[in-house]
């Protein structure tokens, strides 16, 4: 037998005390099925796995700049998608940027526009990830989920 301590935040396994609050026998072979504690916190374990690994990407494209420029992306990105529903919308932030860099306009609005397709592709992937996780019913199935 395996003695397996749980509760929603967190699976310890190879527990020995027997009188632990939230602990249970099983045996090696037992298969566990969706709304087995022990699955949902595997899905949630999972998720903070994947969560932390795309957090990682995005952070390492993050690294290559200073902090007021990591402050202004916000702006650029709101006056990028103004601009990409209407090119006459004004970008003063992005005009600025081009103009202190000596490229037009145009050029480092596909600057921006490269960065918010990474990231949403990123997020896409790490969705991606999560439904497949949220889709298990066996511990198996979220065990075998890879990043």
């Amino acid at each position: 037998m395996i003695k397996v301590k749980y509760n929603k935040d967190f699976i310890c396994i190879g527990t020995t005390k027997a009188d632990i609050d939230n602990t249970i026998e099983i045996d090696a072979r037992t298969s566990f099925t969706e709304g087995d504690p022990i699955v949902d916190v595997a899905k949630r374990s999972k998720k903070l796995v994947v969560r932390s690994a795309y957090q990682i990407k995005v952070d390492a494209l993050a690294r290559g700049y200073a902090q007021y420029e990591l402050d202004s992306f916000a702006d650029q990105r709101v006056e990028y998608r103004n601009w990409k529903a209407d090119d006459t919308s004004p970008t003063p932030v992005i005009d600025a940027i081009a103009a202190g860099r000596g490229i037009s306009r145009e050029d480092l609005l596909a600057k921006v526009e490269e960065k918010v397709v990474y990231i949403a592709t990123l997020q896409g992937q790490q969705n991606a990830k999560e439904d497949e996780i949220n889709a298990c019913t066996t511990l198996e199935e979220v065990e075998a989920v890879k990043l």
